[in-house]
């Protein structure tokens, strides 16, 4: 039942159905590998000089090189969220972000997410807006290559692709799928990736899930 993500609950029951919930940190934390923390921020340390001793600067030095995104974080609630085709939304909890590999040949691979719980919606309940402009939200970014997701319902029946354009809306781009469902049913879903031809290296992907609240932009239209 392990999905990856130090950020979240893994707990599977006796019927072998996993349920991976989001850890919730106290007001001012967020999730961050694991522990609930505080966001940490650096600032430069001028030791103290007599006032005889002329201050002499410290020799710069040369800034460490930047540490490679995590295979898996979270985004604290209450952030704008940029969407691949514009626009934003707002995050009404923390998002759970999966940056992943897909290789040729390779079976689809498989995330779940419980959503609809009651312990989820209470979580946001204070800052949500009325439940027409909450929106779970499944979306699946790449740069290379191309992808298929599919998001399998909790009585294990594929949700249709083309969506109903009221409560469930599905955008697709040439490096984008995304979707948008509101007031699913309770339960785990089960989402889908397959890699559509894949480098022999692998080809990156980026999963991102959670509840949002806001109008969702419209796709531009092409000119």
């Amino acid at each position: 039942c392990d999905d990856g993500n130090p950020c979240t609950i893994d707990r599977c029951d006796r019927y072998g159905h996993c349920t991976n919930s989001q850890v919730v940190c106290s007001y001012g934390k967020t999730c961050i590998d694991g522990p609930c923390q505080y966001p940490y921020y650096y600032y430069p340390y001028y030791p103290y000089y007599p006032y005889d001793v002329p201050y002499v600067p410290p020799t710069p030095v040369a800034a460490a090189p930047i540490a490679s995104k995590p295979q898996s974080y979270t985004i604290p609630a209450g952030t704008s969220i940029t969407l691949p085709w514009g626009g934003s939304m707002l995050a009404a909890e923390a998002l759970q972000v999966y940056n992943g590999l897909a290789y040729p040949g390779a079976k689809p691979t498989g995330f779940d997410r419980e959503l609809g719980s009651p312990a989820q919606v209470a979580s946001v309940g204070r800052m949500a807006l009325s439940a027409m402009n909450q929106w779970e939200m499944i979306g699946l970014a790449w740069k290379e290559a191309g992808f298929n997701m599919t998001l399998i319902q909790p009585n294990k029946i594929a949700l249709p692709a083309q969506g109903d354009g009221q409560n469930v809306v599905h955008f697709t781009g040439s490096n984008y799928d995304y979707y948008f469902l509101r007031s699913p049913t309770a339960g785990i879903w089960t989402v889908q990736i397959m890699p559509v031809n894949a480098a022999s290296s692998g080809s990156g992907y980026s999963l991102i899930s959670g509840l949002v609240q806001g109008p969702i932009p419209p796709i531009p239209k092409q000119t």
